[in-house]
């Protein structure tokens, strides 16, 4: 191509079935146009010369044919001498009008000029000069007029030849125009057009408004399907549509519409939400339900409505783990899959290959360079200080995730789309059944009105058999227009059922799209076309080209009648729209009746007034009889009242009415879906296959603060969480908080503080504007009205007087439950441990975390479970060895840990290894047995472990006793540098889901004991054994003291256990315990268990194991587990004994 110089223009770019794209290219035309600007095609090879630009031109003025004694006429006349011209004049002439001549060859040619001129009767001489004969004058002037006739003679001709032509081309023009078929392809149409010199005036356009007026940055977008607004369609019509969520999943959704979420869009924008420091219930409510359906188990705990924020980013931060691993642990949990958001978005109506694929390594969007900021962002600020745009574009992509999770909505769609194809085929059968019909039809009776025309004409009668007959009968097309009729509607109901959103109605001739929503018919929604966005390319690529876009909205019925008389029909672009706006303008809001309405009674009140001022004055000035006079009085007061009453009407036509906020959002349809949640949840309970067959949704409505303290809001939910625990563990114990008032004034302080600027923005509109039409009249509605005396805090103060309240009911847990003394004794275990030679057995243990750390050497780095696995038993065994400092440093180690980087882990740990001393292998000590053995167990719960997850979203749920991987002290630590809301939200909730659970336990149990003490003093009473009494295995609760006293205690059916005498804190408790002859002890190595043991079952701790206790009748575990307390034992007790 670079030798021939040929320039190749691309014009079209398709795409194949299987992704790749080809390339027309289209070589420009070798005409004589294009022959000069284009050297290949005048090269020697074509046959043709090349242009000389190096020959000069002729120059001006000069003639090929012009001869010398021309040119002495030429000079004659020129010079207009009256007696003639001399020579040397008319020499000098020429030379100066033909340079090119030299004098030399000029005077010879001049004389021999001059003689024949002479001859010839041209020229006259006089004297030494020379002018024109009178009679070549004369010939002259002949040859002219001639000459001017047959130019006009030709012209006239020419002029009725083109006068003609003109009328032919002008009668087949419209020849032309008469026969074009509408409505026709646009491009086709603009051709002819121009063509045929064709101009339709059509009716100007209505210039719309923005779908928000108030917040018009909020409405760009372009045609890549990014921006606020497509994501806030994509969201409402997966959670609002036809199938899945919008079904099936009901019960979790509330009913909410388009206008709900547009608003709630609307507040966001404005900044009336990051004002009011809360989003709008109604998007918290679909976060909360999409991310109970995402996340794991161990995010579900801590998800509430106040601290969602924070399991999204903990959710976001493990899917981009797994995307870094390339490895999904299962189907349904922290999976992303592409989905095809043309198909989503209405711009296709066929599923693209793969659109839901099985599961893929690599998530479609969590390395997006947007969501990565908002992730970033979100993770160190609360939800509202987003832009709308950044937690829609986070909402969008949590609906991604469903969709593509959702195995039941792949298959329905795909089970519609067969059966919206089946239709189309059938619908388009149909059609051309009744087109072919209807063309035969037509055709036979033009033939029998031209049959029946030349019979008139030539007077024969007609008759059966001159009569042609119909091969398509008019019941038969009737048939084939019901069945064509039929077809339609099936496949229409088909496209209106198929999909989770709706396809636009169409498009108009500048490319503008029009939606029509069924689930909010009131409006029309017009995504306008604005410039090109810049392509990268270096060539234009139109199948790739994007332009900018504005939103905008159509809510009344003129506006509508406008756009539809303002179409084009001719075209099929607009004609389609044209047909479609035919059924919506009858949904829209009919504005033109009701002016029409108010015309009418602003004239029917003129009326009204006329008859009133004649009434009045017939009654000042008309007859003064009496009963006149009564009847004027009584038509003048009923007037009165007509005029009275219809202004009244009026004035309230067009009075600011308040729109309610909460209406408007969407909270009272989130209140009732909540209210309906708790009733049906209620009727359940005794179904317990119905109550774990479905997700709980997340109460949001809440989050609405109302008047009082009242556990609404977000602090308010809080503070109402903490009370409730704080009240259970009251009725547990019996005792109240000495400082709970003071808790609780500081909490309504903090609450009241926080919700003081809760103030969401509405607005006043008219009843003739309140289809949509915005006023700049704004109106404030506040929830509540914060108290006078409430002093301004700033929010990091806030959250300072939540976390107190928060640490001080958590450590009351702790110790009322036994979690206290059981882990005080560990650490006192710990810290007296023994380096007797009589102990060198049991220090053994010590030396069990080096075998496990020495065994990540031998395992890669790829398995990164397996590491994880084994430094978390490490961690366990240097615990039970009690080696304090080992487990620290073992800590820091497993901190470092990334499923993507677990070397760095292994590494950590092999260090802590050599820095004890390392380790040496026995010869009995066989690696790969033990390496084989624990892949096996690896494999086998692969699936349950949530690596991916993590250091901080294992901390939410470390309170109490903490977790293997996460102490409590990591959640106590967590809790005092949180910065955000939502961080301490989450913090709360994962204590609350474990207290809650706990309490239920601990109330259990003492009622447990309560009823095992009644079951005993009545068997006492009566003097027999009682069958139904409590076995003594079984845990006990009840508030108590724990003392120095260490015994064996015998409990059925486990061997001699050490244990530690307890004292109740009741006193009623304690003595119906010693008329028993029984006590309470805590095992020792148990987290807080109580159990109740007789007291000839108590042994003391020095005595020893009886003789004839015989251990090997229990199992290995039962065994170590035995050994292990009695250290742990010996430990606690030389700690005491060196403590004296």
């Amino acid at each position: 191509l670079q030798t021939q110089s040929v320039s190749l223009v691309p014009t079209r770019i398709q795409r194949t079935r299987n992704g790749a794209m080809t390339m027309t290219l289209e070589v420009p035309s070798t005409n004589a146009e294009n022959a000069d600007s284009n050297p290949a095609l005048d090269s020697p090879a074509n046959g043709k010369k090349k242009n000389d630009s190096s020959k000069p031109a002729k120059p001006p003025g000069s003639q090929s044919k012009l001869t010398y004694i021309q040119m002495v006429t030429d000079a004659i006349i020129a010079l207009k001498d009256r007696t003639g011209s001399s020579q040397v004049a008319i020499k000098k002439y020429i030379l100066s009008k033909y340079p090119e001549l030299t004098p030399d060859k000029l005077k010879p040619n001049l004389n021999k000029a001059l003689k024949s001129g002479l001859k010839a009767n041209r020229f006259l001489k006089n004297k030494a000069s020379f002018k024109i004969h009178p009679d070549f004058r004369k010939q002259m002037k002949a040859k002219k007029s001639t000459a001017k006739k047959k130019v006009k003679n030709d012209a006239a001709t020419s002029q009725e030849g083109k006068e003609d032509r003109q009328a032919a081309k002008e009668k087949a023009r419209l020849d032309r125009i008469r026969k074009r078929k509408f409505p026709m392809e646009d491009w086709k149409l603009i051709a002819e057009d121009k063509e045929l010199n064709v101009s339709v005036k059509l009716p100007r356009r209505p210039t719309l408004g923005l779908l928000f007026p108030d917040a018009a940055a909020a409405c760009k977008t372009d045609t890549k399907k990014s921006g606020l607004l497509e994501d806030v369609f994509v969201v409402y019509h997966f959670f609002r549509g036809d199938i899945g969520w919008g079904l099936d999943n009901s019960k979790q959704v509330a009913p909410f519409t388009l206008q709900h979420l547009l608003e709630c869009v609307r507040q966001i924008v404005l900044g009336t939400a990051k004002r009011a420091r809360m989003i709008p219930p109604l998007v918290v409510h679909l976060f909360t339900v999409a991310l109970q359906n995402l996340v794991p188990e161990d995010l579900q705990v801590a998800l509430t409505a106040s601290s969602w924020s924070e399991v999204l980013v903990l959710y976001m931060d493990a899917m981009e783990r797994f995307c870094e691993i390339g490895q999904a642990e299962s189907a349904g949990e922290l999976t992303g899959h592409p989905i095809d958001v043309d198909y989503l978005l209405g711009e296709s109506d066929e599923y693209k290959d793969g659109a839901f694929p099985e599961s893929t390594s690599q998530g479609p969007y969590y390395f997006d360079t947007k969501l990565a900021k908002v992730q970033t962002k979100l993770f160190s600020n609360d939800p509202w200080m987003l832009s709308a745009d950044e937690l829609f574009c986070l909402l969008r992509a949590l609906v991604d995730d469903l969709v593509a999770n959702s195995l039941d909505i792949a298959l329905e769609l795909d089970d519609r789309l067969l059966t919206t194809t089946e239709l189309l085929k059938n619908k388009r059968t149909a059609d051309a059944h009744y087109r072919k019909l209807q063309t035969t039809r037509n055709r036979e009776l033009l033939e029998q009105k031209q049959e029946e025309k030349e019979r008139i004409e030539n007077g024969i009668k007609a008759t059966r058999s001159n009569t042609k007959t119909f091969s398509v009968s008019e019941a038969q097309l009737d048939s084939a227009k019901r069945s064509q009729q039929k077809a339609n509607s099936l496949y229409e109901k088909a496209m209106q059922r198929k999909i989770i959103r709706t396809l636009p109605i169409g498009r108009d001739r500048q490319h503008n799209e029009y939606f029509h929503f069924h689930n909010d018919p009131s409006r029309v929604f017009v995504r306008k076309r604005g410039k090109a966005i810049p392509s990268t390319f270096p060539f234009k690529l139109q199948d790739l080209e994007s332009f900018r876009g504005t939103w905008q909205s159509v809510d009344k019925r003129s506006v509508l009648e406008a756009i539809k008389e303002s179409l084009d029909s001719r075209g099929e672009r607009e004609f389609g729209l044209s047909r479609a706006l035919e059924p919506v303008c009858k949904m829209v809001f009919d504005d033109i009746k009701e002016s029409s309405e108010i015309k009418q009674q602003q004239k029917g009140k003129q009326e009204l007034e006329r008859k009133l001022e004649n009434a009045k004055l017939k009654c000042e000035f008309g007859r003064k009889s009496g009963r006149l006079v009564a009847q004027s009085e009584i038509e003048v007061t009923s007037l009165q009242a007509e005029v009275d009453s219809l202004e009244h009407i009026i004035g309230s036509q067009n009075k600011l009415d308040e729109v309610d906020v909460e209406e408007t959002t969407g909270l009272n349809a989130l209140r009732a879906f909540d209210k309906s949640d708790t009733i049906s949840r209620a009727s359940d309970m005794h179904t317990s296959e119905q109550e774990n067959d479905r997700l709980i949704p997340v109460q949001c409505s809440n989050l609405w603060s109302t008047e009082g303290n009242n556990g609404t809001g977000l602090v308010g939910i809080f503070i109402r969480d903490l009370l409730e625990l704080e009240e259970r563990v009251e009725r547990l114990t019996g005792e109240a908080n000495i400082n709970r008032k003071t808790i609780i004034s500081n909490l309504e302080t903090a609450s009241e503080a926080w919700h003081a600027n809760m103030v969401l923005s509405v607005e006043k509109t008219t009843k003739a504007s309140s289809a949509g039409e915005h006023k700049n009249d704004a109106a404030s509605i506040a929830p509540r009205t914060p108290s006078q005396t409430t002093t301004s805090l700033s929010a990091n103060q806030i959250l300072t007087m939540l976390k107190r309240p928060l640490l001080l009911l958590e450590d009351r847990v702790f110790q009322v439950s036994g979690l206290a003394v059981a882990s005080q004794d560990a650490e006192d275990a710990d810290d007296n441990m023994s380096t007797s030679p009589e102990e060198d057995k049991a220090e053994e243990l010590g030396y069990e975390w080096k075998r496990l750390v020495h065994r990540l050497g031998r395992i890669p780095a790829k398995a990164h479970s397996r590491i994880r696995r084994t430094l978390v038993e490490a961690i366990s065994a240097a615990r039970k060895g009690q080696n304090a400092a080992v487990v620290a440093e073992l800590r820091d180690a497993l901190l470092q840990y990334h499923p993507g980087a677990a070397g760095a882990c292994k590494a950590a740990a092999l260090s802590v290894l050599e820095q004890h001393g390392g380790f040496i292998e026995d010869d009995d000590y066989d690696i790969e047995d033990i390496e084989d053995a624990e892949t096996m167990k690896t494999e086998a719960t692969e699936k349950d472990f949530a690596a991916a997850l993590s250091a901080e979203a294992v901390i939410l749920s470390s309170s109490l006793e903490g977790r293997e991987d996460a102490t409590r002290a990591d959640w106590i630590n967590a809790v005092k540098r949180a910065k955000t809301f939502s961080k301490i939200a989450a913090l709360a909730a994962g204590f609350h889901t474990k207290a809650s659970k706990l309490l239920d336990k601990l109330e259990e149990e003492h009622h447990t004991l309560m009823k095992a003490i009644k079951t005993w003093e009545k068997a006492a009473a009566s003097k027999r054994p009682s069958k139904k009494g409590v076995a003594e295995s079984s845990e006990v609760w009840a508030d108590v003291k724990h003392t120095d006293v260490f015994c064996l205690a015998k409990i059925a059916p486990y061997p001699w256990w050490p244990a530690r005498k307890v004292t109740a804190k009741d006193e009623h408790l304690c003595d119906a315990l010693r008329n028993l002859d029984r006590c309470l002890v805590s095992l020792v190595g148990e987290l807080g268990g109580l159990r109740v043991v007789k007291t000839g079952n108590l042994l003391s701790f020095s005595e020893g194991f009886p003789e004839d206790e015989d251990l090997t009748s229990y199992s290995k575990d039962i065994q170590d587990q035995l050994d292990d307390c009695m250290k742990m034992a010996r430990r606690i007790i030389r700690g005491r004994s060196k403590t004296d």
